[in-house]
């Protein structure tokens, strides 16, 4: 008797942990995850690339990027905020001393639509 007990004990226990367990991927967001994979997965069936229908181009993308320089102390460029910063904070004025460079990247990339049947870069 006593070990019918503990071994209802016992499953009562594993029970109780694995819907703790359960409850908690639901409240992280698991079950929102699953429900976006499977938007997902229905809006490029709508597209028709799970049938073998989408065709793609090439495409070419160019990311132009200015940076500055400056030899004042205490002066800063923020690329990310395009400010610059004085010992942190954001001023409204360039240093005088200030060099602009201009970088510019020219990348090919996927665009869907083309003539194509594989196209073997990333998405645009």
């Amino acid at each position: 008797m006593k070990k019918m007990i503990t071994a209802t004990f016992a499953v009562a226990i594993a029970a109780m942990a694995g819907y703790n367990t359960y409850l908690s991927h639901v409240e992280d967001g698991m079950s929102d995850m699953v429900l976006e994979n499977v938007e997902a997965l229905a809006d490029d069936t709508e597209n028709g690339s799970l049938n073998g229908n989408t065709t793609w181009q090439e495409g070419e993308k160019t990311i132009v990027t200015e940076t500055f320089t400056t030899t004042t102390p205490g002066y800063t460029w923020d690329a990310e905020l395009n400010v610059w910063l004085l010992n942190g904070s954001v001023v409204l004025t360039s240093p005088p001393d200030t060099k602009k460079e201009i970088t510019t990247v020219k990348l090919k990339c996927c665009r869907e639509k083309g003539d194509l049947k594989v196209c073997s870069y990333e998405a645009c």
